[in-house]
Formats: structure tokens, sequence, C-alpha cells
């Protein structure tokens, strides 16, 4: 493919796999429909196939689709492509193993601490400068804007803050190790209440971003950085 020129949905699945990792099922982490392999200058994106998604992308006149979930989806005509990725972005783009997250707030990923199934489950991120809670917050609110976050324990808006902890699930051990690792703040999607005892014994706050939220970060900064090496067109149908 010459530089610039638009992909096909094998390239790009491709060039996603080796961005996000190919260690993920290829079934849900690539091609789900093949399409007739026309290049790619117009790319529908939404979080879930459905029957609205399918007539918007026929609307749209989208060469393909990328979905993070591709299941419902109603019948596409057979020369639109379908490229899924579940399992990459759940790992790699939502709260955990994500180095773009950690650096849009201000840290630099660091250790993993939890791991399942040989990926990490929860990271340590480092604050790159002084950073306080407020700052926090502000960064957080530019990075998921009109989202309502749920948070346990809120600390003073000046309360410093080193290191945080990424993490994709919320389980009291996790928390309790967080905390005796230095984390002062738990950054996941979903606060779990079997967690909330051990968290009011720690000196953490903890952040709940919301499940479908952490997702539509990744799947916009997964289509930002398709749009900096390929000239495609990205039209959301959700």
């Amino acid at each position: 493919m010459e530089p610039g020129a638009p992909p096909t949905a094998a390239t790009l699945a491709a060039w996603i796999r080796l961005l996000l990792g190919d260690q993920f099922p290829e079934s849900t982490n690539g091609v789900w429909q093949p399409g007739d392999g026309r290049p790619l200058r117009r790319l529908g994106v939404a979080l879930a196939g459905s029957a609205s998604v399918a007539a918007a992308a026929r609307d749209a006149s989208v060469d393909a689709l990328l979905l993070h979930r591709p299941w419902w989806l109603e019948t596409l005509p057979p020369e639109m492509a379908v490229l899924a990725f579940h399992e990459a972005l759940d790992n790699r783009l939502t709260t955990g193993n994500n180095p773009w997250l950690a650096a849009a707030l201000g840290f630099t990923l660091g250790e993993t601490i939890s791991e399942q199934q040989d990926r990490p489950l929860v990271c340590l991120a480092h604050a790159l400068q002084p950073l306080s809670v407020g700052d926090l917050l502000a960064h957080l609110d530019a990075q998921f804007p009109g989202s309502v976050f749920n948070i346990w324990k809120a600390l003073p808006p000046s309360e410093p803050i080193h290191t945080i902890a990424l993490a994709n699930a919320m389980r009291p051990t996790l928390v309790a190790l967080a905390a005796h690792r230095g984390a002062t703040l738990y950054l996941t999607g979903t606060l779990r209440p079997a967690a909330q005892v051990t968290l009011l014994q720690t000196s953490m706050m903890a952040v709940g971003l919301g499940h479908e939220a952490i997702e539509r970060w990744g799947l916009r900064w997964l289509t930002t950085a398709i749009q900096t090496h390929f000239p495609i067109e990205i039209v959301w149908l959700d």
C-alpha cells in the first residue's frame, strides 16, 4: 500500500492489531465481514452493532464499519466490510493497561500490580509533574465531556496525587494492593459495592468513569489514531 493511500479492510485490521496487540482472538479482533476489498474512504463507527446502526451505515454509504461489539448487527450489503475489535479495545483502550489514557491525564504508565490470564488487570501510573485532585478531575472532565462520574471518598481538591491505579476491575484485594503500592486514586469503569469497605479503610479515593463512557473514549482515541495514518473520513453512527 502506498503511503497516504486509503487502506483496505484487511490492511486496516492488520494495522490496528499491530497497534493494540495481536494476542487477541482474530474472530472478534479483526475482519468480521470481508466486503469486496475496496479502499476504505468512509468508515462508519459505533460501539455496538444493531439494526439502527446497520440502517445508518447504509444511509451514509460507508465503505466499512468499525465496531466494538459486532453482535446483533443486521445484514449489510456484502460489499460493505465490518471490522470488530472487542477484547483488544477492552484490554488496551479502557482502564488498565492504557498508556494513552495515562498520558492524557498527565501520568506515565508504570508497573502492573495484577494480571488475569497473562493480561494486566491493574496498572500504576505516575504523575509526570505535580498534580492535585482538582487538576486530575479537570483532566477527566476534558477527556470525558458531559460524563457524570461516580466518586467514593472524595479527597480535598488540593490533595497531591503522585500515583493512580488504572483498573479494569474493582475487588477488595485489588483495592488493598493498589493502596499498599502508593496509589492515591483508584480509576475504573464501574465502582463495585463489594470493594467499598476496603476502599474506606485506605487513604485512596475512587472514581468510576462509567462502562460506556470509557469504551467511547477508547473508540474515539482509536479513530483519531487511524486518521493520523490514513486518509479516511470517520462517520459516527450511534
